[in-house]
């Protein structure tokens, strides 16, 4: 009995997981339209592994975040993160490196009902 309620357990935080994650896909995807579309986003340990299909681009990319973590402030959601790495586009690198720069290692977004799904997955900043 407690097995078959193990997997429907297991089963519905499964289904729980991939709707967060799909719901994070679409508001980045909101967010960075103007640049191309994720086709695939995974999160673990406070890394995100995105697929990305950039706009004039026959091939996607794979672009690995590192070290994701977040905090409200003043009705201010604030994601920040260490590094952006992408192996197969050297020019894509170099943008990841000044926009790192500039940037200090953080986003700001007004906060809202939105962001709820990224604050489910990342840890949240002490």
């Amino acid at each position: 009995m407690f097995s078959k309620l193990r997997k429907i357990t297991n089963s519905t935080f499964s289904f729980a997981e991939s709707a967060v994650l799909e719901k994070t896909k679409n508001i980045l995807n909101e967010k960075f339209s103007t640049v191309g579309t994720i086709d695939d986003l995974k999160f673990s340990n406070g890394t995100a592994s995105i697929r990305v299909l950039l706009r004039g681009e026959s091939a996607p990319v794979d672009i690995e975040v590192s070290g994701l973590s977040y905090q409200t402030h003043s009705g201010r959601f604030i994601l920040y993160f260490e590094r952006i790495r992408c192996l197969q586009k050297e020019w894509l690198q170099a943008i990841f490196d000044i926009f790192t720069k500039k940037l200090e290692r953080k986003i700001e977004f007004e906060d809202s009902l939105k962001l709820l799904p990224l604050k489910a997955i990342l840890p949240q900043k002490n």
